[in-house]
């Protein structure tokens, strides 16, 4: 990698057959190491499974290594629409929080019995 690194660096600076050649010869080499490290580990990895190993956990890692990446904790989705701004989902949230602690969801014996606490205290403190 750093050879490759250094011939691309020098390729950047002065663009030349011999270092265009250097260049892609380094970066040939490159390639085939990380595909030979890939397999390896691939190999490693398969070794260390058995048959109490989730299957859902050797796909994962089989899309890892394919550089498949599904980042489902950054999107929220709430009936039909996403939301993935932070603001989004702060404001999200509020409205789910308010319309869950809100008194409309209060049973009528609830209504009536914090009803009647608020004009006690009114009429308790009003003097």
């Amino acid at each position: 990698m750093y050879d490759r690194n250094r011939a691309r660096n020098k390729l950047t600076r002065a663009n030349t057959q011999e270092n265009v050649n250097n260049y892609k010869h380094r970066k040939q080499i490159a390639q085939h190491v990380i595909k030979d490290t890939a397999q390896s580990y691939w190999h490693d990895y398969c070794d260390t499974q058995n048959s109490t190993t989730r299957l859902g956990a050797v796909w994962n890692m089989a899309k890892h290594m394919n550089g498949v990446h599904t980042n489902v904790a950054n999107k929220h989705l709430i009936g039909n629409q996403t939301f993935e701004s932070n603001i989004d989902k702060a404001e999200v949230l509020a409205q789910s929080f308010a319309q869950v602690s809100s008194s409309a969801n209060y049973s009528q014996k609830r209504k009536t019995e914090v009803e009647s606490r608020v004009v006690s205290w009114k009429t308790t403190h009003s003097q």
